[in-house]
């Protein structure tokens, strides 16, 4: 789904947070078969803090993706050209426009930012807001699985 979504690297680390990751599963799994239950625990719960900070820098990388995809179709203000006339009122006396706020974009306000394991809809958002075509075959699949749904209108009111 993240090569679809045109998202090709990996989060920082990776390779080295799943090293450690196995190195405390395999260590859990020794204090295991030798009945040293509190340290296969400990161990087992040690093995998860590297998945998290794996978990989250991918989280991260996605939201930083569709937080650039979003901004990149922000319309922008057009910059005074030389070719603007000059005004003959003193530059004092012209009010400056506001520069418009940036866009912003809050985990909160993008349903897919939610949490982790709604990535994989992430990268379907992040993909149409860019102009790809990742929504082209999520519509194919909601057509094809609402295709065999009855609808209220097209069944007859004593075949319900």
């Amino acid at each position: 789904m993240r090569r679809q979504a045109g998202i090709e690297t990996k989060p920082p680390d990776a390779k080295d947070l799943l090293d450690k990751a196995e190195a405390n599963i395999k260590s859990a799994r020794d204090a295991w078969e030798r009945e040293d239950y509190a340290w296969a625990w400990a161990e087992a719960r040690r093995a998860l803090r590297p998945l998290r900070l794996l978990m989250h820098s991918h989280w991260q990388q996605a939201f930083t993706d569709l937080t650039k995809a979003a901004d990149s179709i922000n319309p922008k203000r057009p910059l005074p050209s030389a070719s603007t006339p000059k005004r003959a009122l003193p530059s004092a006396s012209i009010p400056k426009v506001p520069p418009l706020p940036s866009l912003l974009i809050t985990p909160v306000s993008c349903p897919p930012c939610i949490s982790f394991f709604t990535l994989p809809e992430l990268y379907i958002w992040t993909d149409w807001i860019k102009g790809g075509r990742a929504i082209d075959s999520a519509a194919t699949w909601s057509r094809q699985e609402t295709s065999t749904i009855p609808t209220p209108l097209s069944t007859p009111i004593g075949s319900m």
